[in-house]
């Protein structure tokens, strides 16, 4: 029987924290398989232009991380199956760690990064968007908020 499962990438670097999102959505009859999937879209999309001696890969439990060796730049590629209570994603930018969440963790983070934030740069329209970010001024993360 075949799972939904919801592929998200990250990218932590100067000016990239913003831009973690919902990739894909895919259908396999494992988790394994959808982290293969995740394998292939970090060689083939996001670094493929550099030498393989420029950059590395990690391994994670649901995809795989990537760093460019001469800057310190990182993103991930995660896979996590798509189940009913499935909300969506918090994305921890500053370290690539994406959190799926229920409603209700959603709600809770959202408020915790909200707390943390400058109001001056919160756009409440923005927040009922299906992806949004929020930069924390008094915390160690920026967020990245992703529903399905």
């Amino acid at each position: 029987m075949k799972k939904k499962f919801a592929i998200i990438t990250t990218w932590n670097g100067e000016g990239y924290s913003y831009q973690n999102k919902l990739v894909e959505v895919v259908e396999y009859s494992f988790l394994a398989l959808a982290k293969i999937k995740c394998y292939e879209l970090i060689e083939s999309v996001e670094i493929s232009s550099l030498r393989p001696n420029e950059y590395e890969i990690g391994d994670l439990e649901n995809g795989f991380t990537w760093t460019i060796k001469e800057d310190d730049n990182s993103g991930s590629y995660q896979a996590f199956e798509i189940t009913e209570d499935l909300y969506g994603f918090v994305v921890l930018t500053n370290i690539n760690d994406v959190i799926p969440c229920t409603k209700e963790a959603f709600e809770e983070l959202k408020a915790h990064a909200i707390e943390q934030a400058d109001e001056d740069d919160l756009d409440e329209d923005e927040l009922k968007d299906n992806e949004f970010f929020i930069g924390a001024y008094d915390g160690d993360y920026d967020y990245q908020f992703i529903k399905l």
